[in-house]
């Protein structure tokens, strides 16, 4: 019996200490979702994952460092987030709700094409374009999977001939992404950025030109920017020097303006809120807490009337970030860094603020602190 006991006793230790290290697993991920438009997001970090709004989530993360890069949708691009995620951490990413792009497929092998080349040998090019020569402002976007033999693969915006046109290239050989210009018989670098590891899965290159703006994009984080006006129009089309790529689409787009994201990194009883705003550095970021409604919280007696207070109807608002930052470090802070704002939420752990629940955001003030010009978009928040 006492040998039975024993056994029975360690078998019970060893399924405790199972389910506690699984417990402790299960803590070390983290939670991610999304709420926003009807586009995809790219999760970059140790696991590279994509989440697909406008509702997307849990999707189990490991800890880290990690970029989300939003694709495109109807109202523009929201721009790109970075944080640290600690482990057991729940993650909330937000942009303002919109419809999917207006993007219209191309088909290579259609009517309408036109095929040019050049080059001799290992360096031997084809251009494929089609367009009307007068178009002015798009965004070009294909996703292609490379051989072993490609050597360099992109797109083309504002073509006239060979001697006149934009290029973003994936070079394969160089292992580097370029923005390059083709005018006369000169060719310009405008920018370069180190290329993704070579691998066979689908990447996604765009070339976005508005006005003198040149905006190059790879799986939707920006890597290339630059101003330059020598061409104002052309047609689009796809650039492969040796073998060409596993083409799998190419889109034709609106411009996308750039457009404000927030992020929410909750542990326990903290949290930390991110964004990237489109407004100029010296603006000034206050953190606020507001109901998920769009009208007043009205205070009612226990017989379900409303009870007549002389005073302004109580507003959705829960809190509100000041010089002190009561609420945490950066609750109200400038804007900085080309439209980075972020502070630190802190609040006791009381039995009754348990499971309640409000909505982050950062309301965005002119740098004279007047005029309120803006806000991120809300990020939800569980006490």
């Amino acid at each position: 019996m006492r040998g039975g006991a024993f056994v029975a006793i360690a078998r019970a230790a060893m399924a405790l200490a199972w389910l506690l290290s699984v417990g402790a697993t299960a803590r070390a991920q983290s939670l991610w979702f999304l709420r926003g438009s009807d586009a995809a997001a790219r999760v970059v970090g140790a696991v590279p994952t994509t989440m697909r709004g406008p509702r997307a989530g849990p999707v189990e993360l490991g800890e880290g460092d990690y970029a989300v890069h939003f694709a495109a949708d109807a109202l523009g691009k929201p721009d790109s987030l970075g944080f640290d995620v600690p482990e057991g951490a729940r993650v909330h990413l937000a942009v303002a709700p919109a419809l999917a792009v207006a993007a219209s497929t191309l088909v290579p092998d259609a009517a309408g094409w036109h095929v040019f080349g050049g080059g001799s040998g290992d360096a031997s090019w084809v251009a494929r374009c089609t367009g009307e020569p007068d178009a002015r402002d798009y965004r070009v976007v294909a996703a292609a999977r490379g051989g072993s033999d490609t050597a360099a693969f992109g797109v083309v915006a504002r073509w006239h001939d060979e001697t006149e046109h934009y290029r973003f290239v994936w070079d394969r050989r160089r292992r580097e992404l370029r923005l390059e210009r083709r005018l006369g018989s000169d060719t310009m670098v405008l920018g370069t950025a180190p290329a993704p590891a070579d691998d066979d899965q689908v990447h996604e290159l765009a070339l976005q030109v508005s006005g003198f703006r040149l905006q190059a994009c790879c799986d939707e984080a920006i890597v290339v920017q630059a101003f330059d006006g020598a061409m104002t129009e052309g047609a689009f089309g796809t650039w492969t020097v040796g073998e060409p790529p596993d083409w799998q689409r190419l889109t034709l787009e609106p411009p996308a303006a750039p457009r404000a994201s927030s992020a929410v990194v909750q542990v326990a009883n903290r949290a930390s809120l991110h964004a990237r705003v489109e407004v100029g550095d010296g603006h000034y970021h206050v953190l606020e807490l507001v109901l998920d409604r769009p009208h007043a919280l009205v205070p009612r007696t226990a017989s379900g009337l409303e009870l007549w207070l002389m005073q302004r109807p109580a507003a959705p608002e829960v809190l509100f970030g000041d010089w002190r930052n009561s609420l945490g470090p950066g609750s109200l802070g400038e804007v900085h860094d080309g439209g980075v704002a972020a502070c630190e939420l802190l609040w006791p752990s009381l039995a009754r603020l348990r499971h309640e629940a409000a909505l982050l955001r950062f309301l965005l003030a002119s740098p004279d602190g007047e005029v309120l010009v803006d806000a991120t978009p809300p990020v939800p928040l569980i006490f």
